[in-house]
């Protein structure tokens, strides 16, 4: 008994060390060829190596065909999240491979096991071609006896990865630029011998939480200023609205500002009080806009006591006009950050002759505590929204309907009483 458990044990120990080691990695296949018959993905089972061989890879090959396998050395589904869904990217990093899956039947299988093996076992019949980007020997007129053209791209273990996969996607459109209509049909492949993504190795630390618009490195981006290392703030799209009023007309200019290089000098940042003072460059009828954020943080949180706005315009009788913004609720908890979808400011106090609006299509701000990064944010649009409070709605209407229904079904009762033939019948006066 005790060897068999011995057995058992061993059998156990051996399949989870061939579990862990098995390299589940994501697989794109894009291209001429129709993929009706491939059996359809699922986010939530692996393709194993002998099935990506039979069901996808056989059904590809043949003499019509130009498969071009783009083979990157390491490749997982977080790289697509972190790289091209973050709303830091102003035109993606995938453009490329985005443009692709959109023009062509195409195939995404998040998790095969050892695709880069199953693809030289399935190509051992056929002519092969392989080709290192950047070494200069490709040679379009080398491609018309190949079926396979394996396409070996850069390193991913550089610095910045986000950049290796931008130059990594301009290369894959330039190869398949060069390789179009070399053969009746063309394929790509787009996969790595083995996960990139591992959270103990990782050089960067990404944080992940739901409601925070920015939980990532921000250097040199769009719309980011860091003053002193201790207020951080990012936005999207400003748009402002000056409506000013001169008796009985009325003007209004609508204008959306760039993005300012940094912020004022006169900005300062102290203990329990801070003030962020940021000059845009307006254009055509505005010649100043000047926006203000004063903070304080009383008891372990921070809030935006004062938002105001000088603004200038030929339209304007006065030169400069100051005009203090609403600003209700923006502020969180100490190192935390509060961040907005779409964040709209107006003036306080709304009969003041110049009303002034500015919207943030994208906000984030946080003061005093700050670590370099953004952290988890308390956000503008809270847990019960209009959708949330339908749906309560819906399903508190639904229970009061099934709890009616279930109280009529048991105020159901037989009768309690029956004819007997041998006795009396039952008589039920029909007059009073």
């Amino acid at each position: 008994m005790a060897g068999e458990g011995f057995i058992f044990i061993a059998v156990i120990i051996c399949s989870f060390i061939f579990r862990v080691s098995s390299l589940e990695v994501p697989v794109l296949i894009w291209g001429d060829e129709s993929f009706d018959g491939h059996p359809p993905a699922s986010a939530l089972n692996s393709v194993g190596q002998d099935e990506f061989e039979t069901k996808y890879l056989k059904k590809i090959l043949s003499s019509e065909t130009l498969l071009v396998a783009f083979i990157q050395d390491k490749l997982s589904l977080e790289d697509f999240y972190q790289y091209d869904n973050n709303r830091l990217n102003e035109d993606g990093i995938f453009t490329t491979l985005k443009g692709q899956l959109d023009s062509h039947p195409s195939v995404v299988l998040p998790a095969v096991t050892s695709p880069v093996q199953s693809l030289e076992k399935a190509t051992t019949q056929y002519q092969v071609k392989k080709l290192i980007v950047g070494d200069g020997n490709f040679n379009r007129s080398s491609l018309e006896d190949v079926d396979v053209l394996i396409v070996k791209l850069p390193s991913t273990q550089v610095e910045n990865r986000g950049e290796a996969l931008k130059h990594i996607d301009q290369s894959i459109n330039s190869i398949l630029h060069q390789v179009v209509g070399v053969k009746k049909k063309l394929v790509a492949i787009y996969t790595a011998p083995q996960p990139s993504w591992d959270a103990q190795d990782s050089k960067e630390v990404y944080i992940r939480h739901g409601r925070s618009l920015l939980g990532a490195k921000v250097d040199d981006i769009p719309g980011f200023m860091n003053y002193s290392g201790c207020m951080l703030m990012y936005y999207k799209n400003l748009t402002v609205t000056v409506d000013v009023k001169d008796g009985t007309n009325a003007s209004s200019i609508i204008q959306s500002l760039g993005l300012p290089s940094s912020p004022n000098n006169n900005s300062f940042c102290g203990n329990t009080s801070a003030r962020l003072i940021i000059d845009f460059k307006p254009e055509d009828s505005l010649s100043k806009f000047v926006l203000e954020l004063n903070f304080s943080k009383p008891h372990g949180s921070w809030w935006l006591e004062e938002a105001v706005i000088t603004v200038s315009s030929d339209k304007i009788n006065q030169n400069e006009t100051a005009v203090t913004l609403r600003t209700e609720s923006i502020g969180g908890a100490s190192g935390f950050s509060y961040s907005c979808g779409s964040l709209l400011l107006q003036n306080a106090n709304l009969s003041d002759e110049v009303i002034v609006q500015i919207k943030f299509n994208v906000f984030q701000v946080q003061v005093f505590d700050v670590q370099g990064v953004f952290s988890d944010s308390f956000d503008c649009t809270t847990f019960f929204t209009i959708p949330t409070w339908m749906g309560i709605l819906v399903v508190l209407i639904f229970s009061i309907i099934l709890a009616c229904g279930i109280q009529l079904l048991f105020g159901i009762h037989t009768m309690d009483r029956f004819d007997d033939p041998k006795g009396k019948p039952i008589m039920v006066p029909t007059t009073e």
